[in-house]
C-alpha cells in the first residue's frame, strides 16, 4: 500500500551495512517510496546536495563517534530535514525541535528493525510536519 504523502523526493537510507541498505531500500520501494541508499555521512551529504530527500533514515545501531558527528552536522546544516534514526530496539523520529521514540515490536520478523507500518507512519508524520511548516503564517512585525 502506497502512502498518500509519498512524494517524488526520495527517502535517503544511510547504513554502513550493504545488506541493511538493500533491505530497507527494497521495503521502501515496495511501499511506493523512491529511495537513495548511501554507506556513510560523506555520501549522504553529497546525495542531499543533489536533491533534498523527503526524510533521512539513518542506521545507527552499531553506534560510534562518526554516527553522532554526522547526526550533529546533519541537524546543523539541514535543521528542517526530518530523520528517522534506527537505534538498538528503538527508532527516534526527529523533525525540527520535535522528537519521539518508537519501540520495536520484538515479535515481528525483523526484531532489530521497526515494522514497515511504523516506518510508513514516521515518514508520513515527517512529511506532514514539512508541509505544515510551509503553510505557517509569517511572524514578526511589518
Amino acid at each position: 500500500m502506497s502512502s498518500f504523502l509519498a512524494l517524488p523526493r526520495p527517502v535517503l537510507v544511510m547504513s554502513a551495512e550493504r545488506a541493511v541498505r538493500q533491505l530497507l531500500g527494497h521495503l521502501l520501494r515496495q511501499e511506493g517510496y523512491a529511495c537513495a541508499a548511501v554507506s556513510d555521512g560523506d555520501e549522504a551529504f553529497e546525495e542531499i546536495a543533489r536533491g533534498r530527500p523527503l526524510v533521512a533514515l539513518l542506521d545507527m545501531r552499531r553506534g560510534g563517534d562518526d554516527d553522532l558527528l554526522f547526526l550533529g552536522l546533519l541537524r546543523k546544516r539541514h535543521p528542517s530535514l526530518g530523520a528517522i534514526i534506527l537505534l538498538p530496539g528503538k527508532a527516534m523520529v526527529v523533525h525540527g525541535r520535535t522528537e519521539h521514540v518508537i519501540d520495536h515490536d520484538p515479535v515481528q520478523e525483523l526484531p532489530d528493525l521497526p515494522s514497515m507500518e511504523q516506518l510508513r507512519n514516521a515518514i508520513d508524520w515527517i512529511a506532514t510536519q514539512t508541509h505544515l511548516a510551509t503553510f505557517k503564517p509569517a511572524t514578526g512585525t511589518a
